[in-house]
């Protein structure tokens, strides 16, 4: 599946935070997205995941106003709107809902009236997936930052996204979760295909990622493979 972005624009109180982004990925791509504080990394993602409407621009080939909810091209059931793109907060408390983890995880599938004995095994096997069936029964609020972050992720696996967006997930991680947080993340994507934009500050992460966006007060300044990325643009940007 690909997704096509033309002329993305986003204006909030009178100040322009995203400016005429155009390029395209397809759920083959795993991305990873950079730039320095305020240069609109998760306004455009919100925008892409559908929790912000832009100012003006195209997804697929479909206008977007502020009077027009939110589809991609060839979007015409509710089934697929739920199944396409899936957003993970850097603060997974933003995104968690039930007190139980097992009930927090099986929200999405309640919501898309998955057959409980089908819904089961869905979240058994994500568990499995991530190695927290430990946690399964826990009360969210007695969870560690990472294992929260686990618990945010595994409510979004089970919805089986085409595409899956990380904000900062890995910010706020010790290294030991900040590597098997990747290390899952880079599995799913070589098993299931799905396409990835993952948002970052740390350059060492880059190399995850085939592919680098960088955004710069709101314009795209590098869209390639990551291969070609130049210590000399990371400087010129300030970002080594």
């Amino acid at each position: 599946m690909k997704i096509k972005i033309t002329n993305l624009t986003f204006i909030y109180k009178d100040n322009l935070i995203l400016k005429d982004i155009s390029f395209s990925f397809t759920d083959q791509d795993f991305i990873t997205l950079i730039g320095r504080n305020g240069s609109g990394k998760s306004t455009f993602i919100k925008i892409l995941s559908g929790l912000l409407i832009p100012t003006n621009g195209f997804i697929g080939q479909k206008t977007l106003t502020h009077n027009e909810l939110y589809y991609y091209k060839k979007l015409n059931t509710k089934e697929r709107r739920l199944n396409l793109i899936g957003i993970i907060f850097q603060k997974p408390d933003n995104q968690i809902i039930n007190s139980i983890v097992e009930n927090d995880i099986a929200f999405g599938l309640e919501n898309n009236n998955i057959k409980r004995t089908e819904m089961h095994k869905i979240v058994e096997n994500i568990l499995d997936f991530l190695h927290i069936k430990r946690l399964k029964e826990r009360d969210i609020n007695t969870l560690s930052g990472g294992e929260k972050q686990l618990v945010a992720l595994a409510s979004i696996l089970v919805l089986d996204y085409k595409f899956l967006l990380f904000d900062e997930v890995t910010s706020m991680l010790d290294i030991a979760n900040t590597n098997f947080v990747l290390k899952r993340i880079k599995t799913l994507y070589d098993q299931k295909k799905c396409g990835i934009i993952f948002v970052t500050h740390k350059l060492n992460l880059l190399q995850y990622g085939q592919k680098t966006l960088i955004l710069d007060r709101g314009e795209k300044i590098f869209f390639d493979k990551t291969k070609k990325l130049t210590e000399s643009l990371l400087e010129k940007l300030n970002l080594m």
